[in-house]
């Protein structure tokens, strides 16, 4: 008898390594998709962290300069510069007539730039001016901070302190995403402002926040500011009417600035470099007036919040309202 070898046909040999490689295709885009949503996700929850531990270092304040700091301050303006320049000798930390109020952080694409905010050390129950123009007690916390003559240490206060970069994870970008739609619990164009100062600040984007402890009883203030980037060559960080103009304005319409729970400005979070939508649409970071406030919007329910791809102006569409 003939003995026969058995084994697999070649049209059976192609079925088999047919379905193998499509499964293993098909593992391999569940495994990219599951890593783009994990990186995604940690990017959202770390810049959600990061706004967070802002608001708790304004809220517990250290001062880690170490340098000598000459702080030149009146009743109309304030100045810093490095001890040994202008003819200061400057002071060490902590016996100077500057306090450190809190942070002013711009939000620029994959960055997040903080800037320390130093005002005037006053005594909240004569420093502040009535309306008879002389000196008096502060009535309220913005008369408060008026008084202090508060400025951004960048630009020609920029010796200071200087700024805190922080990159987003996974080079996600953070877009400014809240749009003027008549509602007043969720700001962005604040149309009826005009901070006076420059183009770049009358826009309508929102992407800077000040986040500050007031000298009249410590509460935090928060507060969303159009700025156009961190540049410290900008004129309203160097030229002292622009800075003054520009403090000004900010506490001039700080009713319309001040940010709440219930008050929020929204940040839409891009996925890295690549625009892709790993959930169909982007997650949206609102911030309020404190850390409790800051939080990602759910996607889908009550309050849900998200945002589309970026447009060929780098712009967002916002969905949902808060």
């Amino acid at each position: 008898m003939n003995s026969m070898k058995k084994g697999f046909t070649i049209i059976e040999t192609m079925l088999v390594l047919s379905v193998t490689g499509l499964l293993s295709v098909g593992i391999m885009v569940g495994w990219s998709v599951n890593i783009n949503r994990q990186r995604y996700d940690d990017s959202v929850n770390t810049f959600k962290s990061d706004i967070q531990q802002i608001f708790s270092d304004v809220e517990n304040p250290t001062n880690q300069n170490d340098r000598k700091i000459a702080c030149t301050s009146n009743t109309r303006s304030l100045s810093l510069s490095e001890g040994g320049t202008g003819g200061h000798a400057g002071t060490s930390r902590g016996t100077s007539d500057c306090i450190l109020l809190g942070k002013f952080v711009v939000f620029e694409g994959n960055t997040l730039t903080q800037f320390d905010v130093i005002g005037r050390d006053i005594n909240p129950q004569s420093d502040c001016v009535n309306s008879y123009g002389t000196r008096d007690a502060c009535k309220d916390a913005i008369e408060a901070l008026r008084a202090t003559n508060f400025v951004i240490a960048t630009g020609a206060n920029g010796t200071a302190n200087p700024p805190i970069v922080k990159n987003l994870e996974w080079r996600a970008r953070a877009i400014p995403a809240t749009e003027s739609r008549g509602k007043f619990n969720f700001p962005r164009g604040f149309n009826d402002i005009d901070l006076g100062v420059q183009n770049s600040l009358n826009g309508h984007t929102v992407n800077g926040l000040m986040i500050i402890r007031s000298p009249l009883d410590g509460t935090v203030i928060t507060m969303a500011i159009p700025v156009a980037s961190p540049d410290s060559s900008s004129n309203q960080y160097n030229n002292s009417g622009f800075i003054n103009n520009y403090r000004n304005a900010i506490i001039n319409n700080s009713n319309s600035l001040i940010l709440s729970h219930n008050r929020r400005i929204g940040f839409c979070v891009i996925n890295g470099d690549t625009n892709v939508l790993v959930y169909g649409r982007n997650k949206v970071v609102t911030i309020g007036g404190s850390a409790s406030s800051v939080e990602v919007a759910p996607l889908d329910g009550d309050n849900s919040r998200s945002c589309g791809a970026l447009d060929a102006q780098g712009r967002v569409d916002i969905r949902g309202v808060l």
